[in-house]
């Protein structure tokens, strides 16, 4: 892969700002009392155009990703489980409900 067509990194967003907080409260509420944290996403996702009009863009997947799963990820039979599919959309409608 050429250089020319490689993105700088995007910002890192603040682990302790109130966006990260509501993420982390709706993470309890859809999942549980589970130890969340900040990382690091090493592909490039849309956060990088984000950054231009936003003070903060955390990169969130609000599934439970299994080892079956990782091996389907954009691949054959990629797909997620009901369950999964709701506990992502109980985590979107606690976020929401934050803003």
């Amino acid at each position: 892969m050429s250089r020319e067509f490689a993105s700088p990194a995007s910002p890192v967003s603040d682990s302790s700002g109130p966006g990260y907080l509501d993420v982390e409260a709706s993470i309890r509420e859809a999942f549980g009392p589970i130890a969340t944290v900040p990382g690091l996403t090493i592909a490039a996702t849309d956060a990088r155009h984000y950054a231009k009009a936003a003070d903060a863009a955390y990169r969130i997947n609000p599934f439970k990703i299994t080892n079956d799963d990782l091996v389907r990820f954009h691949g054959l039979n990629e797909r997620l489980s009901i369950e999964n599919i709701q506990a992502g959309i109980n985590f979107y409608a606690a976020l929401i409900g934050r803003q």
